[in-house]
């Protein structure tokens, strides 16, 4: 008796299933970027006034 695997005559993702995943992926990303957009930015804001200053 040779083993099989389930849902052998399945083949793979299809592209709608690789889209969704893409867009879910998209999704996360942006809404992280959304959320912390504005802590980023600070942070960046920050570093580049104390790097200025080290120049003067």
């Amino acid at each position: 008796m040779t083993p099989t695997r389930p849902n052998a005559g399945e083949r793979g993702a299809t592209a709608s299933e690789y889209a969704l995943l893409a867009f879910g992926i998209a999704v996360v990303i942006a809404a992280t970027v959304f959320t912390l957009g504005d802590d980023v930015r600070g942070f960046y804001e920050s570093a580049v006034e104390a790097f200025a200053s080290l120049g003067r």
